[in-house]
């Protein structure tokens, strides 16, 4: 659909900047009745916010493509006025593709409606600039997945004249957000943990504030080396309790000193927008570093070319600013405020929060389990926004992997169907030419991982399982089968699967040694047609048989009533499934022998040119997950995942984020390995627990991980909560849609009470009781 009639796509005159630029925008309307429902329309390439007479409404571009650009409608009822109205719209446009963000030219479109009729509208006669207080251009990037970090100057506020605005070309239709918008929130508290003096390294001062902050000598204060009222320590700020700092900069104790540093706990890992309330001399910079711990001591705002940090330069007098662009994602805060006398109201976040409702419940007799499922909601809430997301600090973007294991938990936890289908949606429009699907979206990454677009594939057959909705199924078959055509056509004629070759594949598996980077090449014949990747070969086993299910699900659905004008009656769902199950037949008969070393007793995780290497916790797992183990040889590989003292070899352990499959594997091999399922998950998540999590992390090395760029906040690691209800509940669909379920609770050998509600789509939830009497449910 478009818009009212006449709204355009327009952007400011004579822009001077490409990429990384703020504009502003202004319209008037008039309201005839005081009991009008007022609306506005917006759609902006890359992000928006918009204030009504001077209040804040809202922000929020959904995470959309250049063809599918997405509308929110925004209630202003309650911001407008009888008589005349004005609107301001502050609209960035970021330039550079990203792991969030694929680029399109800038814009901005909108209307303003009240009972269908149009009051204004994007045109041509809306006033426009460019907003002169951010240093608009190329800056320092946050990571190369998010996009450009902010710089923003106070004192150059409006110093831009307005004038009409410049329509641009685009003819792409709109469409309604398809799923909830995330709500801002009121501020967390902020308190002040640690404070002092700093110096700028000479070698570092004029360097961008990341590392400038990175590289300053901090001097060590108290409270009351700073505060003019005095208080306690930690300092908790309040509009009613502001820190008053009034020092003497030519004391010889502050010889050299630039300014006072904060660092300010928000208590918990938090995703939002910064806030920042200061009245400070104008022309103060302040540097603003964000992070996820204290390890060194000081929050890591440069590492490793990225850039957690901004500036802000202040106005005269009181200086309230929002950051309504790029969230943060952090628990800690610092301030390089460049002044010795200045009055701080609040710096921390305003949450910004996807309405998620708790519609699932778990509790049980054990209060670590239950402090477990309690984090993994908040490190839930905290990975999805506009889509589900990795992790809200370093990267904040859709994968299909990460997002398969949020999906899982949320339809438990929270009953949630639109996101998920929505994040699915995300992905199939980042099929390339190539058959395999972007490694983000919205997106545009010089690298994929195969191995995600075959998860895909059991990611929405799963979700048509716990939904039913088949419809959506449909849409999405013809990337499916893409996707398995270009694995066929990867197999040359083999049943199993080599490593991707092309430019551009990255054949990742998890972040354990010799599965992240690929095998090294170098041992690699090319010609040599014995070059085998398992975990890759699992997967599109896996793959396959989701394909196989929902072909028969949809065949099924095409023959129905009501599906007579659905269209599926063009696809020849006979056809697929016979071509699918060849191919599936022909893969599980060759991946024992292939893989199966009789030697060490377990399956090695690749074969280069015909020798069997590499004996990986991930490949095992995989295999015996996907049902592929000979019933002889079920015991051995489920003995040697549970790390039973009699087994051997040592294999590579599995990460958090596989532990999925590991922990599903032992599950279903029998109830014998129940016990070390639940022990393993409070070791581990227990572990995360006992050394300050207030979400869980990246892997289990936490922040030192990855070169020291580990995430404190990954939403794959919240898997626990499937776990305790799919398997110590005991509840899992039986049929589409939930509509006939599988009952089947562990038997522990020291046996938790727990109870819980489990919601189902379009149906009463279910309602679960376990003790030592047996179990109630309703």
């Amino acid at each position: 659909m478009q818009l009212s009639q006449g709204s355009k796509w327009i952007w400011a005159k004579n822009c001077p900047y490409e990429v990384n630029c703020y504009c502003e925008f202004a319209d008037k309307f008039i309201v005839e009745r005081p009991d009008s429902t007022v609306q506005v329309r917006i759609s902006a390439d890359s992000q928006y916010a918009l204030w009504v007479n001077g209040r804040f409404a809202d922000f929020g571009q959904y995470a959309d493509f250049p063809e599918y650009k997405i509308f929110d409608t925004i209630d202003i009822s309650h911001l407008v006025n009888v008589g005349d109205n004005e609107i301001r719209i502050l609209a960035y446009y970021q330039g550079t593709s990203s792991s969030t963000y694929l680029h399109a030219a800038a814009g901005l479109l909108y209307d303003v409606i009240c009972d269908d009729r149009a009051l204004a509208v994007s045109n041509s006669y809306t006033l426009s600039r460019v907003a002169s207080e951010y240093k608009n251009g190329p800056i320092e990037f946050v990571t190369w997945q998010l996009g450009y970090t902010f710089a923003y100057d106070a004192t150059k506020r409006g110093q831009n004249k307005w004038q009409s605005s410049v329509a641009v070309s685009n003819n792409v239709k709109v469409f309604p957000r398809p799923i909830a918008k995330p709500e801002v929130k009121n501020r967390v508290p902020a308190t002040i943990i640690a404070q002092g003096f700093f110096m700028h390294h000479p070698a570092y001062k004029d360097n961008a504030p990341a590392l400038a902050m990175q590289k300053a000598f901090l001097s060590s204060g108290r409270i009351w080396d700073l505060n003019k009222k005095s208080g306690c320590e930690p300092f908790k700020l309040s509009a009613r309790n502001p820190l008053v700092c009034k020092v003497d900069p030519t004391s010889p104790a502050h010889l050299g000193e630039n300014g006072v540093y904060l660092i300010i706990d928000l208590g918990q890992e938090e995703a939002g927008c910064f806030e920042l309330d200061i009245e400070a001399t104008e022309g103060t910079r302040i540097l603003i570093g964000y992070g996820e711990h204290l390890d060194d001591l000081r929050i890591r705002t440069a590492l490793g070319g990225r850039s957690f940090a901004a500036e802000y330069i202040c106005a005269p007098g009181r200086n309230r600013y929002v950051h309504y662009n790029k969230r943060f994602g952090c628990r800690y805060l610092s301030l390089y405020i460049e002044t010795f006398d200045f009055t701080l109201y609040y710096a921390g976040l305003r949450p910004y929060q996807y309405p998620f409702k708790e519609r699932g419940k778990f509790i049980c007799s054990d209060n670590l389990h239950n402090k477990i499922y309690e984090t993994c909601l908040h490190t839930l809430k905290l990975s999805a926004h506009e889509h589900y997301e990795d992790c809200p600090w370093r990267e904040q973007a859709l994968y299909s992997m990460d997002s398969r294991n949020q999906i899982l938990c949320g339809y438990y936890a929270f009953g949630e169907y639109d996101m998920p289908r929505e994040s699915i949606r995300l992905l199939s429009l980042g099929l390339r030419d190539d058959g395999l699907l972007e490694l983000c979206a919205p997106a545009k990454v010089n690298v994929t991982i195969p191995s995600f677009s075959l998860i895909w594939i059991l990611e929405l057959y799963e979700y048509v399982m716990y939904s039913g909705d088949l419809a959506f199924g449909e849409e999405m078959w013809p990337c499916a089968e893409k996707i398995i055509r270009t694995f066929w056509r990867n197999a040359k004629g083999r049943d199993l699967q080599g490593p991707m070759s092309d430019d551009g594949c990255w054949n990742f598996y998890e972040w354990s040694y010799g599965l992240s980077d690929g095998f090294p090449k170098n041992l690699r014949d090319k010609n040599d047609y014995r070059n085998y990747d398992g975990p890759l070969s699992v997967f599109y086993i896996i793959a396959l048989d989701s394909m196989i299910k929902l072909s028969k699900l949809l065949y099924s659905y095409s023959k129905s009533s009501g599906a007579e004008n659905s269209g599926m009656h063009e696809i020849d769902f006979v056809e697929k499934i016979s071509w699918c199950e060849m191919l599936l037949n022909g893969a599980k008969a060759a991946l024992h022998d292939a893989f199966w070393d009789s030697s060490v007793g377990a399956y090695c995780t690749y074969v280069v040119n015909g020798e069997k290497l590499h004996f990986s916790e991930l490949m095992n797992s995989l295999v015996l997950y996907a049902g592929l183990v000979p019933e002889s040889h079920v015991k051995r590989i489920a003995d040697i995942l549970s790390h039973n003292s009699q087994c051997s070899p040592s294999l590579i352990p599995v990460t958090l984020s596989h532990t999925i499959f590991k922990y599903e594997a032992l599950l279903n091999a029998g109830d014998t390995y129940a016990d070390y399922v639940i022990n393993d998950i409070a070791d581990k998540w227990g572990y995360m627990l006992y050394n300050g999590a207030t979400s869980f992390w990246e892997t289990i090395d936490g922040a030192w991980a990855f070169d020291t760029a580990g995430s404190l906040c990954h939403g794959w690691s919240a898997i626990p909560v499937l776990f305790y209800y799919k398997y110590l509940l005991g509840v899992s669909p039986r049929t589409i849609g939930f509509r006939d379920y599988n009952f089947k609770p562990l038997k522990l050998k020291t046996p938790l009470k727990a109870s819980g509600k489990i919601p189902r789509f379009d149906r009463a939830s279910l309602d679960i009781e376990i003790n030592e009497n047996g179990f109630k449910l309703t």
